[in-house]
């Protein structure tokens, strides 16, 4: 049951963070914002939001970074 509530977390998280502009953030802030908001996820259920580290990356290195942090990189 973790599993399926992680991977659905994880895709609402990618969704979320999609379409993002402005700034020039940093993919190492982001992954370990990412990481933390997982974590989080996993342990109360809670959805999240998208991390003000992650602004402004493109969709490819969101999901990515998201893939790392299933993976556990």
């Amino acid at each position: 049951m973790r599993c399926i509530a992680g991977t659905a977390i994880a895709a609402t998280l990618a969704l979320l963070l999609a379409g993002c502009g402005g700034h020039h953030p940093s993919e190492t802030a982001c992954k370990a914002a990412m990481k933390q908001q997982y974590a989080t996820a996993l342990a109360t259920g809670r959805q999240g939001h998208e991390p003000a580290a992650c602004k402004g990356l493109s969709d490819a290195v969101l999901q990515k970074l998201a893939g790392q942090v299933l993976s556990g990189q």
